[in-house]
């Protein structure tokens, strides 16, 4: 199996040019058991299931910009913490700092 394109994070078919029959990740068995898992609900159940792909985009849109806010939170703190340390040690004057890098102080304390 050359495993052509790469394997998603739920299901994927995998294939080589001249190969009889396609490979499956998870297995077929797997794949069956979410597929009768689906079936098996009742179609209100189903479509609260179901995602648009607008849908899941936004859904990851708004995530991803959660964890870059979080990111930047936590870069700031480091920023002040470490201006800080400068400023306690002499080796940085407070007049040296431009308005953003005051603010970040403000903020990590």
């Amino acid at each position: 199996m050359c495993g052509r394109g790469r394997i998603g994070s739920t299901c994927d078919v995998l294939g080589c040019p001249g190969e009889a029959e396609p490979a499956f990740f998870p297995s077929y068995g797997v794949i069956k058991g979410m597929f009768e898992k689906f079936l098996s609900m009742s179609p209100v159940e189903r479509s609260e299931k179901m995602l648009t792909h607008e849908g899941y985009l936004t859904q990851r849109i708004t995530n991803e910009t959660k964890r870059n806010d979080r990111a930047k939170k936590t870069n700031d703190v480091k920023e002040a913490q470490e201006d800080m340390n400068k400023i306690y040690e002499g080796s940085l004057d407070l007049g040296e700092l431009d308005v953003d890098r005051l603010k970040k102080l403000r903020v990590g304390s």
